[in-house]
């Protein structure tokens, strides 16, 4: 087993204050933290001591690939760390975006390593060549817009508005086609440059004015308040309107969503634990200052995708998880009182202690001691785990 020192990522619409807590560091920090990468992916591998001295969890595992990961494992995945571990600490809104399946993936790499674009190019969508769905598990009360309301639905939250150049769209999503979400979608993401500020302020008045009314339904004012908070983090944004044909979900802590390809969907605030495919493919469409690719989302958005409100399962004495069709990942969650067995894998895991303090052993004698923030990586060599103390532990592991 190996103490890993996780990657901070200082997106913008991050919180100075959640992961600098929860690693005991001074608060507020320098800038905003946005995600804690604990994964062996190359765009921000986590630091580990080996007896050659630090290295990556990335070097390690494509130094013996079938030792760290295991048979079964290296054999199904190509000797890559399968998922990746995150801690999300959202601010503000993040993109509204979707990500690729397999296919589309390797696809996309490919065309634009034909392109000659550099990984790190800011205009690139494709980091890499795999697919990225992924599981959150809300720590607190967690904001998000996932997937697309139904048609009707849709079509009555952006009447209420009454903006009347919204007109058009409602007909189209009451239009009947299959494609009515979509073709929506692409009218308001293409909305000419020169008529959206008029748009967007429209909006914007609009949605505040029902955020307070009462004779609202609970549900709108709740998509209205989210919608107004919106538009002062994304001044000028269209993907202010465009958020509006998304669910609005607000997520207890213990409660998850699984994000599978294609469907669209946005982080709005709150805290998480996030598991995906070891991928940072994400194309996006608004509500960001990043690369924005509006024909390429709309090419990969798929409008019939659910995205399942999900609850944790016990499997275990101590042990749950999220439920998920995903072969790249398990998300467990171990609540530790005294002793708790994991559930034999035959694969690597990767561990985060949320809080309190507890020992991880393995039958071979080896202990680490975790504390709140502190992270490690067993491999497949390392069975027999079980954490001993008290305390709140995630896992990743590989699919079942």
């Amino acid at each position: 087993m190996d103490r890993l020192e996780a990657v901070v990522q200082p997106y913008d619409w991050g919180s100075r204050y959640i992961l600098a807590e929860l690693q005991g560091r001074p608060t507020p920090s320098p800038g905003p933290e946005a995600e804690l990468w604990i994964g062996a992916h190359p765009g921000a591998p986590a630091i580990l001591e080996r007896e050659e001295g630090l290295t990556t969890l990335q070097r390690v595992i494509a130094g013996d690939p079938e030792g760290e990961l295991g048979r079964g494992c290296q054999e199904r995945f190509g000797g890559r760390l399968p998922f990746l571990l995150k801690v999300l600490a959202v601010e503000k809104a993040l993109s509204i975006q979707v990500h690729p399946d397999r296919e589309q993936a390797q696809e996309g790499y490919t065309r634009e390593e034909a392109a000659g674009l550099p990984l790190r190019d800011p205009h690139r969508n494709y980091k890499d060549d795999w697919p990225k769905p992924e599981v959150v598990l809300a720590l607190t009360e967690f904001e998000a817009l996932a997937g697309f309301r139904e048609p009707e639905e849709a079509a009555r939250l952006l009447e209420t508005l009454g903006v009347q150049g919204l007109d058009a769209v409602v007909d189209t999503l009451r239009s009947g086609s299959e494609r009515a979400p979509l073709d929506a979608l692409s009218q308001l993401l293409h909305w000419p440059a020169e008529h959206r500020p008029q748009l967007l302020a429209d909006v914007e008045w609009r949605c505040g004015e029902l955020a307070d009314d009462p004779g609202v339904a609970a549900e709108d004012r709740a998509t209205f308040r989210a919608a107004v908070r919106v538009a002062r983090q994304h001044p000028g944004d269209v993907g202010l309107v465009a958020a509006l044909l998304l669910r609005h979900v607000t997520l207890r802590p213990g409660e998850g969503l699984f994000m599978g390809a294609g469907g669209l969907h946005c982080y709005l605030q709150g805290t998480g634990v996030e598991l995906l495919a070891n991928s940072d493919n994400v194309v996006r469409a608004g509500l960001t200052g990043k690369h924005i690719d509006v024909d390429e989302l709309l090419r990969l958005v798929d409008p019939t995708v659910q995205v399942p409100r999900l609850h944790l399962v016990e499997v275990a004495p101590g042990v749950a998880h999220l439920e998920t069709p995903a072969p790249e990942f398990d998300l467990l969650r171990c609540t530790v009182e005294g002793r708790c067995p994991l559930p034999e894998d035959n694969g690597p895991r990767l561990l985060l202690c949320l809080d309190g303090q507890v020992v991880v052993s393995d039958a071979a004698g080896q202990e680490l001691e975790l504390g709140r923030g502190d992270s490690c990586y067993a491999s497949a060599a390392d069975t027999g785990l079980v954490l001993t103390g008290r305390g709140d532990v995630v896992v990743a592991t590989s699919g079942r």
